[in-house]
């Protein structure tokens, strides 16, 4: 898939901005996956096979702290 200059120049503007948000900021499931570049779909598979990044309920949605993000993509770098 070929994403379009623009459209790939506003994403990575929208993951560098959302990267630099404090460990305690929630975000949505999209945020959180453009952050880990996966797809919705694949956050929602490791939730239900009790895996992924630690997450929150509010209400009835589910947020990632920035914090969890950054621990995961850790972890996942040293092969855990």
């Amino acid at each position: 898939m070929n994403i379009p200059t623009e459209l790939a120049h506003q994403r990575a503007e929208e993951i560098s901005r959302l990267v630099a948000l404090p460990d305690e900021a929630l975000l949505t499931t999209h945020e959180a996956a453009a952050v880990l570049r996966l797809r919705r779909t694949t956050l929602a598979w490791h939730r239900s096979q009790g895996g992924g990044p630690e997450y929150v309920h509010v209400g009835s949605r589910v947020r990632y702290r920035m914090g969890a993000l950054r621990a995961y993509m850790k972890g996942a770098r040293n092969g855990r």
